[in-house]
């Protein structure tokens, strides 16, 4: 656990395996090149967030997390608060810990 760190998402980029993948929200699947390229254009899309609910198992080389996003911020639409829910999967390459897979689903807001 120590190795592995959970920080913000324009520092988490540096842990993401170069074959990462991610299945988002609305079920689309974006690569590292992608979410770089999304991040470049909106480096800042939350004016506040909060990862919490974090769990942590490791099995040998192999790490699961699972834990929570709660965020706010303003868009072209106006206003918004999203929660959502996540796990991502970390692989230790030559020592190192780098994110391979990333599953992320939206909370109801009902």
């Amino acid at each position: 656990m120590k190795r592995i760190r959970i920080v913000t998402l324009r520092h988490s980029i540096a842990y993401l395996a170069d074959d990462w993948k991610c299945i988002d929200g609305p079920g689309r699947v974006v690569s590292k090149q992608q979410l770089l390229e999304r991040v470049s254009t909106n480096p800042n899309p939350f004016a506040s967030h909060e990862f919490d609910e974090f769990d942590l198992r490791i099995f040998g080389e192999t790490a699961i997390v699972t834990g929570r996003l709660s965020a706010q911020g303003r868009n072209d639409a106006g206003d918004f608060s999203l929660e959502q829910r996540y796990i991502r999967v970390y692989v230790r390459r030559v020592g190192i810990w780098r994110a391979i897979a990333t599953q992320v689903t939206f909370v109801s807001q009902q």
